[in-house]
């Protein structure tokens, strides 16, 4: 267990170091990361964003910065991002009832 936590702590300390990357990055205001068009920055850094928010780093270290907040919000309503949490949802609710629907 030890292994875990130490891992995960590592891990976290890893997040918040690269988040004060995308903080700097989006302080100009700029809508994605790079080239001024959704690319896959967008989508890997969306996910970690988005993971860190469910591991509670968001909370254990501060709320984002309000500008990286707004990127989260603008990822998260983009309509393939609403239509990939739907499609895990249904997957997941499936597997709890004991399909193999992945």
């Amino acid at each position: 267990e030890k292994g875990l936590s130490e891992a995960g702590e590592l891990y976290a300390k890893w997040f918040v170091a690269r988040l004060k990357l995308v903080d700097q990055a989006l302080e100009d205001g700029r809508e994605f990361l790079c080239a001024g068009r959704f690319t896959i920055a967008d989508v890997c850094v969306a996910y970690a964003l988005s993971l860190g928010a469910i591991l509670g780093l968001d909370r254990t270290y501060g709320p984002y910065a309000p500008q990286t907040a707004a990127y989260l919000d603008r990822m998260r309503a983009r309509p393939a991002y609403v239509a990939a949490l739907e499609a895990e949802r249904a997957s997941m609710q499936a597997w709890a009832q004991g399909a193999q629907r992945l």
